[in-house]
């Protein structure tokens, strides 16, 4: 009987050990999507929560770019705007790449900013407040590979990818159409 009793135990503080922690359902569904409530660098990354990202979708003229971007022009092209956003005031090896791509009617096509940390756990962290702000936004991704992909209600793809390097912890965020 003592060893039918200790079996039971073992297996049941196994089975509770497998599971996983229920989460609390709150009465009010609906949960805040404002970057306000995350990082202040998340904040300076997306910059504005009015459209698509920076403040620019998908369509959007490069007029409008070069009217909302706030972040230094470094790259200047027919096909395409490049900005450079530097998180501190007194270093340049922390930064966001910011990337404008063009039709040939002069329309956005495809935004990519890529940002660079000094630290992997930095860039770690980032990457779970990122997620966690467009899971509340659109709902769980889709995982492709390496990268969550959310699926936009204006058509277009948001994704989001960890492109460290051993040398370069970053992340990268990517708007195109479908």
């Amino acid at each position: 009987m003592r060893n039918k009793l200790s079996l039971f135990l073992i297996v049941l503080f196994g089975m509770l050990a497998c599971q996983e922690p229920t989460k609390k359902v709150e009465s009010n569904p609906v949960q805040s999507t404002t970057i306000e409530a995350d990082s202040s660098l998340l904040q300076s990354i997306l910059a504005s929560e009015t459209k698509g990202l920076r403040g620019i979708s998908i369509g959007d003229s490069i007029t409008e770019v070069m009217r909302t971007e706030k972040a230094v022009l470094s790259e200047d092209s027919v096909d395409y705007k490049g900005f450079t956003q530097n998180f501190s005031d007194t270093s340049t090896d922390e930064f966001a790449d910011i990337l404008y791509k063009t039709d040939e009617n002069g329309k956005v096509k495809n935004i990519t900013i890529d940002v660079f940390l000094n630290e992997q756990a930095q860039t770690d962290k980032l990457i779970i407040e990122c997620r966690d702000y467009y899971i509340k936004k659109y709902g769980n991704p889709i995982e492709k590979k390496l990268e969550l992909v959310w699926k936009m209600p204006d058509g277009a793809e948001l994704s989001l990818k960890d492109v460290s390097i051993k040398q370069a912890p970053g992340m990268q965020l990517r708007l195109r159409k479908r």
